[in-house]
């Protein structure tokens, strides 16, 4: 059976998602990219990329 091994989410503040995600699932973070503000957390296994909401209305789920 296929497992999802990596999500994206739009966020508008992905810095306080990400404080969220390491808080409360104890992911760690592992990347950041201050250019366009995104944030890369992982538990080992899943990979989730926080991302800008860059204006276009839309929050929630990118892609998986």
């Amino acid at each position: 059976m296929p497992k999802i091994r990596h999500l994206a989410i739009v966020a508008m503040n992905p810095e306080k998602l990400a404080e969220f995600y390491s808080e409360v699932f104890e992911m760690k973070i592992v990347n950041r990219n201050t250019k366009l503000g995104s944030v890369f957390l992982s538990d080992g296994y899943l990979n989730l990329a926080i991302i800008p909401n860059r204006g276009e209305g839309k929050i929630g789920r990118a892609h998986v």
